[in-house]
């Protein structure tokens, strides 16, 4: 009984992901009609001259308080694809420009959270933590529970871990632990407190004999 009911859970959970894969492209799909909608019935004008304030290489986007109108044709499903797609592919610069626009111009969709990851993700890869850092609290502020919400706690404390902040870093580990306990990044958070001398168990645990306790 207890295999059957372990093989149904797995299909339920396959059944569940699939319908939310298909909720997303339609999402994506409806933004893109309703931005083609808004282009048609009142084209955005022109910025004036030097007005312009565009994203320097290297730093991460400004926060907006709403998707800008895309460039006409631009589409976000493809536009996520090809994210992913360059950044499975290694080609790290092009794909953080491409869900750099993503999240510029489709924020509101289910992909949004996914594509801010990314961004995360990118300049950890470069080294750059600070753009790093905020790109991940991009996720656990802009976005509510999602997803890539354990995740982005997860790799935040790595973050902070190579920038040398061990307390700070242990703090995001702990918040993946105690609230995220079945998500795919529990147990490197674990490992990544006992790499601190710190309990992965429930709770903030006490250091062992020896160490003292890290806040």
């Amino acid at each position: 009984k207890m295999e059957n009911m372990s093989e149904d859970y797995r299909n339920l959970r396959e059944t569940v992901t699939d319908l939310a894969s298909r909720m997303g492209k339609l999402d994506a799909k409806i933004t893109d009609l309703i931005n083609i909608v808004s282009l048609q019935v009142r084209p955005p004008a022109p910025p004036p001259p030097g007005t312009e304030n565009p994203v320097t290489p290297g730093t991460a986007p400004p926060a907006t308080s709403g998707p800008q109108t895309p460039p006409a044709g631009l589409k976000s499903e493809k536009l996520y694809s090809d994210g992913v797609r360059d950044y499975t592919g290694g080609t790290y610069d092009v794909a953080l420009s491409e869900f750099m626009d993503y999240v510029k111009y489709f924020n509101e969709t289910i992909f949004a959270p996914n594509a801010q990851f990314y961004i995360g993700s990118i300049y950890y890869k470069k080294q750059d933590y600070p753009n790093a850092l905020q790109a991940f609290d991009a996720v656990l502020e802009h976005y509510s529970d999602n997803p890539k919400t354990a995740a982005a706690h997860f790799w935040k404390g790595k973050t902070l871990l190579s920038m040398g902040k061990r307390d700070a870093a242990a703090k995001e580990f702990r918040e993946v632990v105690n609230k995220y306990p079945s998500s795919d990044v529990v147990q490197a958070a674990r490992t990544e407190l006992r790499n601190l001398g710190l309990s992965s168990g429930p709770g903030t645990g006490a250091p062992p004999k020896g160490r003292s306790r890290h806040r």
